[in-house]
């Protein structure tokens, strides 16, 4: 049985070693690739029996070309890369890792939230320059009691609504799918533009679908303090990028951390990366040598499951019970 890890440029020797050794102990075949397009899957490891893959997109074309695949591996959090029907209608599981990597991207919004708040960027670049004290035209607003707001409330939101609590933050949250919190500290709202409203700092944590799609564009950006941070952490094209740009230029928003962003990865010569206002990171919110384990684990132990015949956690399209005879 064999095994296709797509794009291996996103591996560690030690996450590699751990596919290995869970394939290979269990008398399976894993090779591992560089593949930068679906069409290199199907000409390359068209017998595949499992994909496992981090961004290259899982279409229906390379569904459709490999009649042994019975597993698709999402080396992470959203799986919007995956043809989610085609595999459905196929039989085949699509599983994803939700929980790994919770507490490091809720940090990291924080991180990047406080590092815009603080003026850390500015003030470190006044100290390189000898200057001394906190100068002119970097004003700071004191933390304590701003209203740190959340599009979305899963897993990350919620550690992240913990953290901004601990330093003395109110909560805001618009989530259409949740109905009651039950913290004190935090509020929930049924409409997204109350909480555009209230927001001195606005942190994204949504899937990437139709619905969520520059879900936050022009008229958001118009609707929110001149003072407000916006956060992304989730899924680039959930922000109309232009749109954001503009709002920043105009100062309809103070400050932008994206640790995603439409068209990423971005060249060194985009805009965005040259506006004093953005710190933009390489999509990294996720990393830590811990996550990066604890995902390849969980992973393959999915992908084990499935191939022998179980049925397993995380799978992304149950359905699937519906279309195929394996489970």
């Amino acid at each position: 049985m064999k095994i296709c890890f797509v794009d291996k440029q996103w591996l560690s020797k030690e996450t590699m070693e751990i596919q290995r050794r869970a394939f290979e102990g269990r008398g399976m075949e894993i090779t591992f690739h560089d593949y930068t397009s679906p069409q290199e899957i199907i000409q390359n490891n068209r017998d595949a029996a499992a994909l496992m893959v981090v961004a290259v997109p899982i279409t229906r074309n390379v569904i459709e070309a490999m009649p042994n695949l019975k597993f698709i591996g999402r080396c992470g959090i959203g799986y919007d890369s995956v043809d989610l029907e085609a595999a459905t209608q196929r039989g085949i599981a699509v599983c994803n890792v939700p929980d790994y990597c919770a507490h490091e991207v809720a940090s990291h919004s924080l991180a990047l939230a406080l590092a815009l708040r603080r003026q850390l960027f500015p003030f470190a670049a006044r100290a390189r320059a000898g200057g001394y004290g906190q100068g002119s035209g970097y004003p700071v607003e004191r933390i304590k009691g701003q209203v740190f707001a959340l599009l979305g409330y899963g897993r990350i939101a919620r550690e992240l609504a913990a953290m901004a609590r601990g330093i003395g933050m109110q909560v805001a949250v618009y989530d259409p799918y949740v109905k009651e919190i039950s913290d004190s500290h935090t509020t929930l709202y049924a409409d997204i533009g109350e909480v555009l409203d209230r927001a001195d700092i606005l942190s994204v944590h949504t899937p990437l679908t139709p619905q969520t799609r520059h879900m936050l564009a022009a008229p958001q950006f118009k609707r929110m303090k001149n003072t407000a941070i916006l956060i992304n952490t989730s899924r680039g094209p959930v922000i109309h990028t232009g749109d954001m740009m503009e709002a920043l230029k105009k100062g309809e928003i103070a400050g932008a951390g994206l640790d995603v962003c439409e068209g990423e990865p971005l060249g060194a010569d985009h805009p965005l990366l040259q506006m004093e206002n953005v710190i933009f990171t390489p999509h990294v919110a996720m990393y830590s040598e811990a996550a990066m384990k604890d995902l390849h684990n969980k992973l393959t132990g999915q992908a084990l499951d499935v191939l022998q015949g179980r049925y397993t956690e995380n799978i992304v399209n149950p359905e699937v019970r519906n279309y195929g005879v394996w489970l």
